[in-house]
């Protein structure tokens, strides 16, 4: 006799008036949109889930109770609706589609339109996510003997994603942003909160060198407004500026005489220097259609110099519109009280320091490559470890998975 499936134990089970496996679809999906109907009207009420550890305890009551519940009453009509596909799938397509928008939507949109720090940390995604946990922690309980081979993969894949939804919701709620302004050869270990106010990290930080790098500059032809609050109507040529180059633009042939990628307008002459406060500038020459032809300097200027555009007939300029980063990054001597270690950090390449990520965030984008400090962002998430504990039970089981199967395909 082989070891039976859940979706085969439940079947040979009786039913009662509920029969949740025939009308469970339909009831999972309803219990669903009850719960994120739920979570937005606590959403309005209350705000976001709030970011302290008995919120936490309480929210955990609900699997762990329903537990108890399947440990006891196995073959009631609700214990098998906890355990059941139907729920598994609601329960997993919502919360996993409120993660991804999570994730695809940058956070200051979210905490703009949501009031919410991020998707995680709204009540309609909690509660989804605590029914997709109820039913993990039911059948994860109703699996759980005889403790044979078959169940014990089971045990293994489920509790794994339990593990990771566990830690998913730690991380939402008890994730810790905080930003260290950095001045050069300056230490800190002063870091400042969402709220404006400062708390005191474990180490300090400080600021050897800063340095940025910025994409070559093009050029376009934009619309001249006198009131600074009309929207400039940009037409970008999509070629980077280079001595000799030719491009068209809105029917205008502009060629490059000359380039300087670091200079400084002195008077009307624009004289190469190579400063961090110095602006890339070109002379320009425009053609139109007909044959009218404009010459001059453009640039988009920087602390030591104007912004300069030629302008080519009463509304419209040759303009070189404002340099793109390309990449930033800081040299950084962190004291953790028992040593002194220099790093570097710059964008998508963070720090560890304990349990805390350092990210690369901003600078003074007014100054450029001449910012005299550096934003660093402190991001601890004590929720991370555990997902990655689940993530490699949930990978165990898969390959436990493929050897069962290759041994019974030699068999």
């Amino acid at each position: 006799m082989h070891p039976v499936t859940a979706a085969e134990s439940i079947e040979s089970e009786p039913q009662g008036n509920l029969t949740p496996l025939r009308l469970g679809a339909s009831y999972a999906w309803g219990v669903m949109g009850l719960v994120v109907l739920a979570g937005l009207v606590l959403h309005f009420m209350a705000g976001p889930v709030p970011a302290r550890a008995e919120a936490f305890y309480v929210l955990a009551a609900a699997p762990l109770l329903a537990v108890i519940y399947v440990l006891f009453q196995r073959n009631s009509d609700l214990a098998r609706f906890f355990c059941s596909i139907p729920l598994a799938v609601a329960s997993t397509t919502v919360t996993l589609a409120m993660a991804l928008v999570g994730g695809l939507f940058p956070l200051a949109a979210i905490e703009a339109s949501l009031g919410v720090p991020s998707v995680w940390a709204s009540w309609p995604f909690v509660l989804s996510a605590l029914v997709l946990a109820v039913n993990l922690s039911a059948s994860s309980a109703r699996r759980a003997w005889p403790l044979n081979a078959l169940n014990l993969r089971f045990l293994l894949s489920h509790l794994g994603l339990l593990v990771v939804v566990v830690g998913g919701g730690i991380s939402a709620v008890k994730i810790d942003r905080v930003n260290m302004v950095l001045f050069e050869n300056r230490p800190t270990n002063i870091a400042i909160q969402r709220d404006g106010s400062e708390v005191m990290m474990p180490f300090a930080a400080t600021l050897k060198d800063f340095k940025l790098e910025y994409f070559p500059p093009t050029l376009g032809i934009a619309m001249i407004a006198d009131d600074p609050e009309v929207d400039i109507e940009l037409s970008p040529s999509p070629d980077f500026i280079e001595e000799g180059l030719v491009t068209v633009v809105d029917d205008w042939t502009l060629e490059v005489l000359e380039y300087k990628p670091q200079a400084v307008l002195t008077g009307e002459i624009w004289r190469d220097i190579p400063w961090d406060t110095s602006a890339p500038a070109a002379r320009v020459r425009a053609t139109s259609a007909g044959g009218e032809s404009h010459e001059g300097w453009v640039s988009c200027g920087s602390l030591d110099s104007p912004t300069t555009y030629l302008a080519i007939d009463p509304d419209h300029a040759v303009v070189m519109p404002i340099l793109r980063a390309k990449k930033y990054e800081s040299r950084v001597v962190i004291d953790t009280g028992d040593a002194q270690q220099e790093h570097l950090i710059h964008v998508n390449s963070p720090l560890s320091i304990g349990n805390a990520q350092l990210y690369q965030l901003s600078y003074n984008e007014e100054q450029g490559a001449a910012s005299e400090y550096s934003v660093i962002e402190v991001v601890t998430d004590p929720g991370v470890p555990i997902v990655y504990f689940g993530i490699g039970m949930l990978l165990l089981s898969v390959l436990w998975g493929l050897w069962a199967g290759l041994e019974k395909k030699n068999s």
